[in-house]
């Protein structure tokens, strides 16, 4: 993640903002998607979501700068935080969901799903 700005609020209660990142493509061909959309779930709620359909074509073996807009939902993020208090331990238990739609492929989309523990140990000084 390079950057994170604050987009307008709308009326549906979530927080808005836009995730700017670069993304490398460490394959030898190139990868040019047409869309992006992802779920970012902690203890179980789901608290982010965003997507994207303006993403440029990664080079072979290179990099580009990518941004997507997201949505903190409040109720689930309110439900994880409520969750965190009682779990016992240092971990939080995470899932990122993400769904790369790729434009000159035979397959329509890539799903990929990324399970673990977030260690929260890590971000205390």
């Amino acid at each position: 993640m390079t950057a994170l700005e604050p987009l307008p609020n709308n009326h549906s209660g979530d927080l808005r903002f836009r995730i700017h990142l670069r993304v490398f493509n460490p394959n030898s061909n190139e990868l040019a998607l047409s869309g992006l959309y992802y779920t970012l779930k902690l203890a179980g709620h789901k608290v982010v979501t965003g997507t994207s359909n303006t993403l440029p074509v990664i080079p072979a073996y290179g990099q580009e700068a990518i941004t997507v807009d997201a949505s903190a939902n409040l109720m689930g993020s309110f439900m994880a935080a409520a969750q965190l208090i009682q779990l016992q331990g240092d971990t939080v238990p995470y899932e990122l969901e993400a769904k790369l739609g790729l434009r000159t492929s035979l397959l329509p989309a890539i799903r990929v799903t990324r399970r673990g523990e977030i260690k929260l140990g890590q971000y205390q000084r």
